[in-house]
């Protein structure tokens, strides 16, 4: 099984795009783009749902309940290298709001999937 991200730039829209920064195993990469005199940094980050990869022994935050999620550990530790913010949580400072919510074996599972991440 393939896993991985990607990003698909139409030829002839944008000015210049630059490879900036790739995880060999595939989990994110960061381009930047030009266009009409403006710079845009774009990072796609894949996090796997698969329960025993995202685990780990060591937890993160006696509050978090992803206490053993290894991915959230990578995002924060990518944010923080490339100064970099979740832009949703900066607009919405304290507020808890999820974009998947499912049902696993009678309990509700929330979390967001979805993250828009900006230079700080």
């Amino acid at each position: 099984m393939w896993t991985g991200v990607a990003v698909f730039v139409r030829s002839g829209v944008f000015d210049n795009v630059t490879l900036r920064g790739v995880d060999p195993a595939g989990r994110f990469l960061m381009i930047d783009l030009e266009w009409a005199g403006k710079k845009l940094r774009l990072i796609n980050v894949y996090a796997s749902n698969d329960q025993v990869e995202r685990q780990t022994p060591a937890d993160l935050s006696v509050r978090n309940v992803f206490k053993n999620d290894v991915g959230r550990k990578e995002l924060f530790s990518i944010m923080s290298d490339y100064d970099i913010v979740d832009a949703w949580r900066v607009l919405n400072h304290g507020k808890r709001d999820f974009s998947r919510r499912q049902l696993v074996k009678g309990v509700l599972k929330q979390s967001r999937i979805d993250h828009v991440l900006a230079a700080a």
